[in-house]
């Protein structure tokens, strides 16, 4: 076992864990969580756990992922929290695979970014991603044109079903939205105000929240061309031509 390791050994001694695959897309019946016997390995799971403290199955908004067995015990490292999946078209766009298509794409930029939020929602009726970003010095636009565009297609290899959906027009293509300089620290400091423990602030890196996107101040939006989008009326009105 490894300190810097990104997973570790399953505290089975302290607490009482039970699981549910993070793929249903749904709350579990009690007589379907499963025991820690019952894990398989590279499959992920959300946790529900029951401690001397008084939780009894609490539901910890984890997702895990099962990389290895100590002898018998599982060997788990965290995914992301189960909210952080975007489901627009059925395409369930999660964190995890936004932050690596994000790592991918602007991997190319010299430009460090203080963070980077997917935010699902409808454009004129059509959904699509858009990827608030606050630049310490913004690219150039056709730098960021480029990133998009890479981005488009590194979403596609993280996501088979966000391909489908993109291959089928029924998701835009991705638009970045340049945030000013101090926005995230300001919206961390309104959150704090409010009543958010400062310790405990996180942006998710996919949310479908659009009052998260209107409290950033856009600069810039940089977006590929949308391909038309033809519906059943449209056809019909040629057939009937």
């Amino acid at each position: 076992l490894l300190d810097d390791a990104d997973s570790g050994v399953l505290a089975v001694a302290t607490n009482v864990y039970e699981f549910f695959p993070a793929d249903k897309d749904r709350k579990p019946r009690r007589n379907e969580l499963l025991a820690v016997d019952d894990l398989e390995l590279n499959k992920r799971y959300c946790v529900y756990v029951t401690t001397l403290g008084g939780l009894y199955r609490y539901d910890m908004k984890d997702i895990i992922e099962v990389v290895a067995f100590h002898h018998k015990t599982p060997m788990i490292r965290f995914v992301q929290k189960t909210k952080g999946v975007v489901s627009l078209t059925g395409e369930k766009l999660s964190e995890s695979q936004v932050l690596a298509a994000v790592e991918q794409a602007f991997g190319s930029l010299d430009n460090k970014y203080s963070f980077i939020s997917a935010v699902g929602e409808m454009n004129d009726g059509a959904p699509r991603y858009v990827f608030l970003t606050e630049f310490e010095r913004v690219p150039a636009s056709s730098r960021l044109k480029a990133a998009v565009k890479a981005l488009d297609e590194t979403l596609c290899t993280q996501n088979p079903e966000y391909a489908s959906k993109r291959k089928s027009l029924r998701l835009e293509p991705p638009v970045v939205r340049v945030v000013r300089r101090g926005q995230l620290d300001k919206y961390r400091k309104h959150k704090v105000e409010n009543g958010s423990p400062d310790g405990q602030f996180k942006v998710l890196g996919v949310t479908d929240d659009a009052e998260f996107a209107e409290a950033f101040e856009t600069i810039r939006e940089i977006g590929l061309k949308a391909a038309a989008r033809h519906n059943g009326n449209a056809r019909t009105k040629r057939r009937r031509k």
